[in-house]
């Protein structure tokens, strides 16, 4: 089956989507926790310990994601996801209790697992391969502005009204996060079993020092992106000083995207560009370069003429390195 030509406002719309997604999910504890803390009397690692159980249950539903991306396509998997995550942040509002509060957790941690990065990209490259890789890219600096957006975002909705009311306005944006995404197309994931060798020990392990060695930069990192806003306040500084850190992941991001841009216009095929071709050689002429024209046959030749030239020339210098050199290529 041939790879369907990707869409341009796919990674418009998958952008926002990933923007919203972390914005309203991963990044909220951070400017309502001392809100919620000040209402409701709770502690704030009884309020952070909901987004623990998230993560948890993240972790619980990663091996089953596959499947249901199969089955049901990742459209409707990653909007699902997206619903869910809205209807956490629904539940926290209208919720009383600390128990309700950690069910609305893990209701939005199931979400999480299913519409944040690692679904998404499956379904795209399932569906574009290759071509998946610059829309993944460009995916990656929306989800880095999430903090940047949703941290000033949700200090502004505190200021004129209740943080309850607020979570509210949070799942009206996952309503609105869920119908962008339904431009991915419905195709379902295909999924082939291999029979694998059993493990080595020595990969075993590195498997293990592997897991361990990112768990511990996720765990800096997630405590740090999700305590800075509270952090920032505590110091009576604004909330928006924290749009930097967003700004600094998607500047990082940024030289990824700019890097495969310089890769794909190096590996374009001229040969299917008359229009580029036609306006190099407009240019060569301006500056007084003379053009010549090889057909198919006289480019292979002129192509074999000056490898042989340029090994005869390796081989004089260093005869016996030289021919071996040869022999190999």
């Amino acid at each position: 089956m041939e790879t369907p030509a990707l869409p341009r406002r796919l990674a418009l719309t998958a952008g926002c989507n990933q923007l919203i997604n972390w914005g309203i999910s991963f990044y909220m504890p951070g400017t309502f926790a001392l809100a919620i803390s000040a209402d409701r009397g709770w502690s704030s690692p009884q309020i952070y310990l909901g987004l623990t159980l998230a993560m948890l249950v993240m972790a619980a539903v990663s091996p089953f994601v596959a499947r249901l991306l199969a089955r049901f396509g990742g459209q409707k998997v990653v909007m699902s996801g997206t619903l869910l995550i809205a209807a956490g942040c629904a539940g926290m509002a209208y919720t009383q209790t600390l128990f309700g509060w950690y069910c609305a957790w893990l209701i939005g941690g199931t979400g999480m697992r299913l519409s944040l990065y690692d679904a998404l990209f499956a379904a795209l490259v399932n569906l574009y391969g290759q071509q998946a890789r610059r829309t993944i890219s460009r995916v990656t600096l929306a989800g880095g502005l999430a903090s940047a957006v949703f941290w000033p975002l949700g200090d502004a909705l505190l200021q004129v009204m209740s943080w309850q009311e607020a979570l509210r306005v949070y799942a009206l944006f996952g309503l609105l996060s869920a119908m962008l995404i339904r431009t991915l197309p419905r195709q379902r994931l295909t999924v082939t079993t291999k029979v694998a060798a059993p493990p080595l020990n020595n990969e075993r392990r590195n498997a293990w020092l592997y897991a361990a060695f990112i768990a511990l930069i996720t765990f800096v990192s997630n405590g740090t992106s999700t305590h800075l806003p509270e952090f920032i306040a505590h110091f009576g500084l604004p909330v928006a000083i924290g749009m930097l850190w967003g700004i600094g992941q998607t500047g990082a991001r940024s030289l990824e995207v700019l890097t495969d841009a310089a890769l794909w216009l190096e590996s374009l095929d001229t040969t299917e560009s008359p229009e580029l071709i036609k306006a190099e050689r407009e240019r060569q002429a301006k500056a007084g370069v003379q053009t010549l024209d090889f057909g198919p046959e006289a480019s292979e030749a002129f192509v074999k003429k000056a490898n042989d030239v340029a090994w005869q020339s390796v081989i004089a210098k260093s005869p016996e390195t030289g021919k071996k050199l040869r022999a190999l290529a």
